[in-house]
């Protein structure tokens, strides 16, 4: 994306320069992309903007369309946003406002409800919040609340997401067919394990994906799981340089649900 430009660039996968399209308004601020399918995008724009903070991108004739979405009052100013606005699950688009407790489903004509996230007595009162920075902070401090719902993935088997409570991120992984979620805070971790942990990137099927760049970190983390090395498949990258690291490519490490 090319916001100064006022355009949206295509490469392959090689880097081949492949097309570029125009943005017809240019005060729309674009933050995020996702793929709908191969004809069309679905864009973020800001939270402050009154028409709709969501666009949908026709690749074939470059037509943006913007989607009918009433924000709720407490995101409309918020100067927050999320990790992951979008994120892919097989052929839908799920999209997370700030916030919000609830998941949308894009399609390339509407914004259709998903499911809700439900902590019952520790959500947020969201009817009384204003959704200023001060008030969040607070809010993510309390013990008696789950506030900052981020980085949402699906795939066949767990629904994950995490969220600050008492002032500590938890993380959530919750499995659909069992109706059961999983919650742990990276503190009750085993020590060898507490740097190692990250955010996963990607999900999809019957896995998520996690990313290593340090080599210390990738043989910690193998001996660490030795027990269960049929739930992990790793895809090893070389170190292309031992002198300058941060050139290096990640590992993706492939952790397989049961």
């Amino acid at each position: 994306m090319d916001n100064m430009g006022g355009k949206i660039i295509f490469y392959n996968l090689h880097g081949d320069f492949l097309r570029e399209i125009n943005i017809e308004d240019p005060h729309m601020d674009i933050t995020c992309i996702s793929v709908i399918d191969n004809d069309y995008l679905t864009l973020f724009t800001d939270y402050r903007d009154t028409i709709s903070c969501v666009s949908i991108l026709d690749i074939t004739n470059g037509k943006i369309k913007r989607i009918p979405f009433n924000l709720p009052p407490y995101a409309q100013n918020s100067q927050l946003s999320l990790n992951r606005t979008f994120s892919k699950y097989k052929d839908s688009v799920l999209f997370k406002t700030v916030f919000d407790y609830n998941v949308f489903q894009i399609t390339p004509d509407s914004i259709i409800p998903r499911y809700q996230f439900d902590f019952k007595r520790y959500n947020i009162p969201l009817t009384s919040f204003d959704g200023e920075i001060e008030t969040y902070i607070a809010y993510a401090r309390r013990n008696d609340y789950i506030s900052n719902l981020d980085d949402l993935l699906e795939n066949n088997k767990y629904i994950y997401c995490n969220f600050f409570k008492g002032g500590n991120a938890y993380d959530l992984y919750y499995n659909k067919q069992q109706q059961q979620p999983y919650i742990f805070n990276t503190t009750t971790l085993p020590d060898e394990f507490k740097s190692l942990y990250s955010v996963p990137k990607y999900a999809k099927d019957n896995y998520f994906i996690f990313t290593l760049a340090d080599e210390d970190c990738l043989h910690t983390l193998l001996k660490f799981h030795q027990a269960s090395m049929n739930h992990i498949k790793l895809i090893y990258t070389p170190l292309t340089s031992q002198k300058n690291l941060e050139n290096n490519n990640p590992h993706l490490v492939f952790i397989y649900t049961q």
